[in-house]
């Protein structure tokens, strides 16, 4: 009798391309990290609850990511769901704390709240590219972990 194949088999060629695609990612997040260093210091201004915190969790975080993604499939799921989530609350406090910052400061020289959140606006666009480049690797966790539970449930 011949020997029936499992209905839902994935192809040598699926798993080396998956594989390989997750090294480079691995490889390319890892060379991320001293850029998002930088940033990290730069946009970590010293008024923030913890800023030594702020400086030394985003590039941790995103090293344990781009570990994990060289070595373990597994790994690298979980290790993308504290990406998301860790550097999305150190983005939205590192936002909050410079615009409420600055409305205080507009609010202290005598602006009406509603006139000091705009002018808060309009003076943390000169710190939108190092926002924008915090946001990457959020998204490229958030994109890795849409594309990889495709083939977790390929491989049930």
């Amino acid at each position: 009798m011949p020997r029936r194949q499992p209905e839902l088999v994935i192809p040598d060629s699926t798993i080396g391309h998956g594989r390989a695609a997750r090294l480079t990612l691995g490889g390319m997040l890892l060379a991320y990290v001293p850029f998002l260093a930088y940033v990290a210091v730069v946009s970590t201004p010293a008024y923030v609850k913890f800023p030594l915190l702020s400086v030394f969790v985003a590039p941790a975080v995103l090293t344990s990511l781009a570990l994990a993604l060289l070595f373990s499939a597994r790994a690298a799921r979980v290790t993308a769901w504290l990406v998301v989530a860790v550097l999305g609350v150190w983005l939205a406090e590192n936002m909050a704390s410079i615009l409420w910052y600055l409305v205080d400061w507009e609010v202290r020289q005598g602006a009406a709240l509603k006139t000091a959140i705009f002018s808060a606006i309009g003076q943390s666009g000169s710190r939108a590219p190092y926002w924008f480049a915090v946001l990457f690797p959020i998204v490229i966790a958030a994109a890795y972990l849409h594309i990889s539970k495709g083939h977790d449930d390929a491989k049930r």
